[in-house]
């Protein structure tokens, strides 16, 4: 009952329209507490007021709504300890501390942040541009506002006062994109104005190439009002790299009921990811993140301490090599496994030797590409069931699967041979192999191989078996 709570309380408080009304519900709260403090400070009965106090019931109904989202207090607690500060001065007690209004700016703090976590990850990868630009623009003004001093000998520009009035004149002037007092008189001064000037336009131009490009991006990855917060996620699945395979692996794991309402967040350095719904993927639940996912804080971001299944595939983009691919895909496993050791790790290897670096990592499943597809085609070269039978085995589309089973009260203490009739006259299922609870898979075990406590059944059915326990 308390998880049925928290996630029609989660469902609510992430809905993409409930987000939008509370971020102008709070720009209006910014505002008229500005408004109440400059024109109403005097009075308390007053239609601001009023106002103001509803929103605040307002605050109090959404805070209730996210601590009954939260896995637990702490969770609560940790994320949203500056709703609770913006909610401070509203109490009767406090009501003293008139200052202390001010902080209703924080609800606004702790909805950007709630919702740029996307936008502090962009702006990483152009940190240098940035901090260059940045820079030229601090200079400009320093050098701007003593050239004034220089060169314009106004009476403005005299006295104690003049550092301060020159510095405040370029600053303006930058922002403006024209001079913000007199005209300069000097051949110096119009020398000045026209660096000024063009320093504004610069400062222009970057600021709306970087808000185009980020709403661009954010549109085209279908995160502009969606789950962009990654740390909302729970229990998806993250896939680490880019191959022609992994349209396939999620439109299969999609097929099985367990995976189908999951979360798939790709991680990937290409330039955009293509839309997969031709080859029977739904992009409504598929995420993506245009990083690096060898990084741990691109991990991180991703939310891979509450992810359930993490799977590596070969990324051989921007000309990679197999063997630096490989290198890759060990050095993320090790760190997905240090980042969550409970998490179920997949990853895809081309040469055989750099197996024993992921069993070292214990790396739940291994898969060797290329050994697999030579596999493939000496069976196939031998036998021609051996496609049509691997086609029905691997796909979940298509008759029998492979399932992993809890072993019946029942079935505990018999032998493997003693079993086999009892799975299929109870389930319509084959017995074909034991997973020990301590050791590595048995297929086709002795007749007399005795079950033991904690071992699971492999069977090959056509549906999932969940034996009755007693």
């Amino acid at each position: 009952m308390r998880e049925k709570i928290r996630q029609t309380a989660k469902k609510i408080v992430s809905n993409k329209y409930v987000e939008i009304f509370i971020f102008i519900v709070i720009i209006i709260s910014v505002v008229l507490i500005f408004v109440e403090v400059g024109f109403f400070s005097r009075y308390s009965d007053t239609w601001v007021h009023r106002t103001n106090t509803f929103i605040l019931y307002f605050f109090v109904v959404e805070l209730m709504l996210r601590f009954l989202a939260s896995k637990n207090v702490k969770d609560f607690l940790s994320h949203h300890w500056l709703d609770f500060l913006a909610l401070i001065p509203f109490l009767r007690i406090f009501r003293v501390l008139g200052f202390l209004r001010i902080f209703r700016v924080v609800s606004l703090v702790v909805f950007l942040r709630r919702h740029l976590r996307a936008f502090t990850l962009s702006f990483k990868v152009r940190l240098t541009e940035y901090l260059i630009i940045s820079v030229i623009i601090f200079f400009v003004v320093i050098f701007a506002t003593i050239a004034f001093m220089h060169f314009e000998k106004t009476d403005m520009l005299q006295g104690d006062a003049a550092v301060q009035k020159a510095f405040w004149i370029t600053l303006f002037s930058l922002l403006a994109g024209q001079f913000q007092d007199e005209f300069p008189r000097s051949l110096g001064g119009k020398i000045v104005l026209i660096t000024v000037s063009l320093a504004g336009m610069g400062l222009f131009a970057v600021l709306t190439g970087t808000v185009s490009a980020f709403v661009i991006e954010r549109l085209k990855e279908d995160t502009m009002f969606g789950k962009f917060n990654f740390q909302d996620l729970e229990n998806h699945i993250i896939i680490c790299g880019w191959n022609d395979h992994v349209p396939k692996i999620i439109s299969e794991l999609q097929s099985y009921e367990d995976y189908r309402n999951r979360d798939y967040v790709i991680i990937a350095d290409i330039r955009e990811l293509p839309d997969m719904s031709g080859m029977g993927v739904d992009m409504t639940s598929v995420y993506f993140i245009k990083q690096d996912f060898i990084k741990i804080d691109v991990l991180k971001f991703a939310n891979i301490e509450h992810a359930s299944v993490a799977i590596i595939v070969c990324d051989t983009t921007g000309g990679q090599s197999d063997y630096n691919a490989d290198a890759r895909t060990v050095l993320t496993a090790m760190t997905i496994e240090k980042l969550n050791p409970k998490i179920y790790t997949c990853a895809e290897l081309v040469h055989p030797e750099n197996e024993t670096h992921l069993n070292i990592s214990k790396v739940d499943s291994i898969v060797l590409s290329s050994n697999l597809s030579a596999y493939m085609i000496t069976q196939a070269s031998m036998h021609s069931i051996a496609v049509p039978f691997y086609n029905e085995l691997l796909s979940p589309t298509q008759g029998n699967h492979l399932f992993e089973a809890e072993i019946p009260d029942e079935f505990s203490d018999k032998t493997y041979g003693e079993q086999l009739p009892l799975w299929k006259s109870r389930f319509n299922a084959l017995l074909v192999g034991i997973k020990p609870k301590n050791g590595n898979f048995i297929l086709n075990p002795d007749n007399t191989y005795k079950i033991r406590e904690g071992d699971r059944a492999v069977v090959l059915s056509p549906k999932k078996i969940i034996p009755n326990k007693k």
